[in-house]
């Protein structure tokens, strides 16, 4: 699922570059406000809906989900506020990550129960647009999740775990003038 992810983000970047290259430039500023985001994150999809408050303030809701055939279903959502350093080509910025993440066993594997766990992080990253309406990015963070009793996710059931991530975005922009 990860390479078919990558493959059709690839594809995007490409497409959209090229329009980029047949683009004339204008004086008139762009702004962006509202956009659709996907991201992988080690074996999860993610879906973002970034809402720009301002040029460089986004707050983004957030859904992810993980399937393991025969085992669970992982469902994420929570809530990013971005901040960007720049609002150019290349965008810097950095980020706050809070949510939870509900598990929910398969029928099959009837020992296990539902959980909940709850996550925050840090992150910083940025992104780059060959267009106005078009960015891909990378993202590093910081997060720390507090698992539920009974939960086996991070190991260390009911307890709070520190880990590093990585991410990579392809997101779509809807812009005015």
């Amino acid at each position: 699922m990860k390479t078919k992810l990558l493959t059709f983000i690839a594809f995007f970047c490409t497409v959209f570059s090229f329009n980029s290259f047949a683009q004339t430039s204008d004086s008139v500023a762009v702004r962006r406000t509202v956009g659709l985001s996907a991201n992988v994150q080690n074996s999860e999809l993610g879906i973002t809906v970034p809402i720009f408050i301002s040029q460089k303030f986004v707050l983004a809701p957030a859904l992810g989900f993980t399937y393991a055939e025969g085992i669970a279903t992982d469902i994420s959502f929570g809530i990013m506020p971005k901040y960007y350093f720049e609002t150019g080509r290349f965008a810097p910025y950095s980020a706050l990550r809070i949510g939870a993440i509900m598990n929910k066993p398969n029928s099959e594997n009837m020992e296990a129960k539902s959980t909940t766990d709850l996550f925050a992080g840090i992150a910083g990253g940025a992104e780059y647009f060959p267009i106005p309406n078009f960015s891909f990015g990378v993202e590093g963070q910081i997060n720390f999740t507090k698992a539920a009793e009974g939960s086996s996710r991070f190991g260390n059931t009911g307890g709070i775990t520190a880990n590093l991530g990585t991410a990579v975005t392809a997101n779509i922009y809807f812009t005015r003038k």
